[in-house]
């Protein structure tokens, strides 16, 4: 037999067989039994969340095209022959985006080729979660 149920996580509406529903999905909080009033609610709540979701693509696509072929400055210590005493961080490179470009990223949306232990330009890649993806340049000078 098949059971309508909704899938709380989505909130989509979905037919599953009556075993799986009764003896997983509800037990697990993981869906419960759709009726009328739940499905019409659900549908609500799921318009919501499309149009939350498609805001925050919107956002996360202006601030790529803000942040594509841009350079961000970082200064650090190094010696004579350009050797960083240590290495530029991930958070050093977060934290000179947040201030020169105005943009917050998450540490997990960069990707960065190679450590940067030396002065001098480096490829950044950002890929936000919306699979946009944007490339931009990090000068590391000397301090």
């Amino acid at each position: 037999m098949i059971m309508k149920v909704i899938i709380l996580k989505t909130g989509e509406v979905k037919n599953v067989a009556d075993g799986y529903a009764r003896n997983y999905l509800i037990p697990q909080g993981l869906a419960q039994i759709a009726t009328p009033e739940k499905i019409a609610q659900a549908e609500k709540v799921h318009a919501e969340r499309q149009k939350e979701t498609s805001a925050q693509d919107e956002t996360w696509k202006r601030m790529s095209e803000s942040l594509s072929n841009t350079t961000v400055v970082v200064s650090a210590e190094s010696n004579e022959e350009g050797t960083l005493f240590g290495a530029v961080s991930l958070e050093d490179i977060l934290v000179a985006i947040n201030k020169q470009k105005n943009a917050t990223i998450q540490a997990e949306w960069l990707k960065i080729a190679e450590p940067v232990k030396k002065l001098g330009t480096y490829s950044l890649s950002v890929e936000f979660p919306n699979k946009q993806k944007t490339v931009l340049m990090l000068d590391v000078q000397k301090k």
